[in-house]
């Protein structure tokens, strides 16, 4: 009989502790929103040990508006150290060198796993329901392919954006990935079309990687170069007119963040790069806000459409204006963070195409193209405006990248490689020109 009431009594401990345990989870919960809030912005961190500082001083900038009555802001956060992945609601406060909002624990995640933003979109639809949502992406990038496998002895075995700190960069969110993503967001939302995405990640500002989210989502902050500087931070900068002025749109939410960004770069504040996430090795610098229903709006006279044509017009005519074709691939402004030419300027690109190529139809084409990509990329600033470079860029770029590797076979893993001929005059051009950079 006392052995029984022992095991009685060890059960109800048990019991209790549990419970204790459960509840002591639940405080760190959100309070779920009696309705929608006009906006809720996602933050994604992707924390590798470079951009620790970085991503904490940003979510402290997020904490001096905090989430209020017109904006919700959720951050998930996965940083270099194992078992340090978290999730915020992120609420006001006054201490600007510690995080304090309730935090969910996570254990660990990988940030490259689609599951983790899925899993990441849920939590937050659960939890701050929204007539309008952004997204933010931080990380490192590398663009729409595994630029990674071009560069002998590379520690880097990733590719695309959003490496997982804790494993060795091996995973990241690819081009199928990003399109996935994009549309279970889109539909889980029940709003519709995606209102902002900000890639704040190097080399995202590409035709390619773009065109994997342009279908589910309205604009798009991004840049063809190496970032020097935070999109996020410049966001939460935002927050505090945002919540005071809730019926803003996103496009105009994305006018502030790249008019943010040519301040920052372009003043002291670029001197204090642990602050403000800022690199000092790139040449130059721009952001866009990119119009994705552009991307297909118009047949042939859209973005997608008009880039079609050329690679038709480039693979017809390309034994015949073959020195010109080379020259425009050699010539155009090119975006790498590792001096190796991967994407070119499209402007920059077809404007050598239409100042040397002798066919009417290679000319013809280019021009369309520029024509569709004014109309696409709605607003950016470069370096140029400030006077500090003659060219940097018009807004998008595209892969150029021809050699033998494997990066081709990555590259159809993209819908615009398979929706154009791109790839396949990419391939001409290779066999044509004997072109093997190194």
């Amino acid at each position: 009989m006392a052995e029984k009431i022992f095991f009685l009594f060890i059960f109800i401990v048990l019991l209790n502790f549990s419970s204790q345990t459960a509840q002591a989870s639940e405080t760190n919960r959100p309070e779920k929103p009696d309705s929608p809030k006009a906006w809720t912005f996602m933050f994604y961190f992707a924390a590798t040990s470079d951009l620790v500082e970085f991503t904490n001083y940003t979510i402290n900038e997020m904490e001096k508006t905090g989430s209020g009555d017109n904006i919700a802001i959720a951050v998930q956060y996965d940083g270099p150290e194992q078992g340090d992945s978290v999730r915020y609601i992120v609420q006001k406060d006054n201490d600007t060198s510690n995080i304090t909002s309730p935090k969910e624990e996570l254990g660990e995640i990988n940030t490259g796993d689609l599951a983790s933003l899925t899993s990441f979109v849920d939590w937050t639809l659960d939890n701050a329901p929204a007539e309008h949502y952004c997204f933010v992406f931080n990380g490192h990038g590398s663009g729409s392919i595994d630029m990674m496998k071009s560069i002998k002895n590379c520690r880097l075995d990733s590719k695309n954006m959003c490496y997982d700190p804790e494993s060795n960069y091996s995973s990241s969110i690819d081009a199928a990935e990003m399109n996935q993503f994009a549309k279970y967001l889109s539909k889980n939302s029940g709003r519709g079309k995606v209102s902002l995405i900000v890639l704040n990640a190097c080399l995202m500002g590409n035709v390619e990687a773009i065109n994997q989210f342009s279908r589910n989502v309205e604009y798009i902050v991004a840049s063809e170069a190496v970032v020097r500087g935070g999109l996020s931070f410049l966001l939460a900068q935002q927050f505090p007119d945002i919540n005071k002025n809730p019926q803003i749109t996103g496009a105009e939410i994305g006018k502030r963040i790249v008019d943010g960004y040519f301040e920052l770069v372009t003043s002291q504040s670029m001197t204090n790069d642990s602050l403000n996430g800022v690199t000092s090795y790139a040449p130059g610098f721009i952001v866009s806000l990119i119009d994705c229903s552009r991307f297909y709006l118009g047949g042939e006279s859209s973005l997608v459409g008009s880039l079609n044509v050329l690679s038709h017009a480039l693979r017809v005519d390309l034994k015949t204006d073959l020195a010109a074709i080379s020259k425009a691939m050699k010539e155009a402004q090119n975006y790498t963070s590792y001096a190796q030419p991967m994407y070119a300027d499209i402007d920059d690109l077809c404007g050598l195409f239409y100042n040397n190529a002798a066919s009417s139809n290679i000319r013809t084409a280019a021009w369309n193209v520029r024509t569709a990509l004014e109309r696409t990329v709605v607003y950016f600033k470069t370096s140029q405006d400030a006077g500090k470079e003659a060219n940097v860029g018009h807004g998008l770029s595209i892969f150029t990248k021809c050699d033998k590797s494997s990066l081709l076979k990555d590259y159809l893993n993209t819908d615009f490689a398979a929706e154009t001929e791109w790839d396949e005059f990419l391939k001409d051009f290779l066999t044509a020109s004997n072109c093997q950079q190194q």
